[in-house]
């Protein structure tokens, strides 16, 4: 991005060239499994980690995507909620964005801050074809029955537990299962 890639050289500069590295994975990666349907890649165009973002940022994974459809990739994983914050400098880019470029040509994964409801309503209107759960898992290891039977969520783990290997196990697997009480 441009922000955070301040590159000179073959990898920094254009859009073409801060894409480079990415296309010479994929290429290397569908060579090695022998079929680019078999091959995904997840992308984060909202995330603020390492001062990620830029004024061109829905230009660049625009063509992060039409490269990926070049490609026939099997699916692209998008990260795109807001829940992990936001960097502000352009306009989110959305799943109903990805699916203009990509079509049904290969499979969108949402991510990040849905609930059922939302979840439900992006595959409803066809910006995306899946989504994925990640923190409301960790913390509901029964999410799929809750969800089915509209039972509440247990609260997120805190960031500590992703990030604190001091604590072992702990917030991994000591959330508990619903019980009607």
């Amino acid at each position: 991005q441009s922000i955070s890639n301040t590159r000179t050289d073959e990898y920094g500069g254009s859009m073409e060239n801060r894409l480079r590295f990415m296309n010479e994975v994929l290429d290397a990666v569908i060579e090695a499994v022998g079929d680019s349907k078999r091959v995904g890649i997840r992308i984060s165009p909202n995330g603020v980690y390492g001062d990620m973002g830029g004024a061109d940022n829905n230009e660049l994974f625009s063509l992060a995507l039409e490269n990926m459809r070049e490609r026939k990739l099997g699916f692209v994983h998008i990260m795109d909620g807001l829940g992990f914050g936001f960097h502000n400098k352009s306009e989110p880019f959305t799943l109903a964005m990805a699916r203009k470029i990509v079509d049904h040509d290969m499979s969108i994964i949402g991510n990040v801050g849905y609930t059922k409801e939302t979840a439900q309503d992006a595959v409803d209107a066809g910006d995306a074809d899946m989504i994925s759960f990640g923190r409301p898992f960790l913390s509901n290891p029964d999410l799929v029955e809750r969800m089915e039977n509209g039972w509440p969520l247990n609260p997120d783990a805190t960031h500590q537990v992703y990030y604190d290997h001091r604590l072992g196990p702990k917030g991994y697997i000591d959330f508990p299962v619903y019980r009607e009480e």
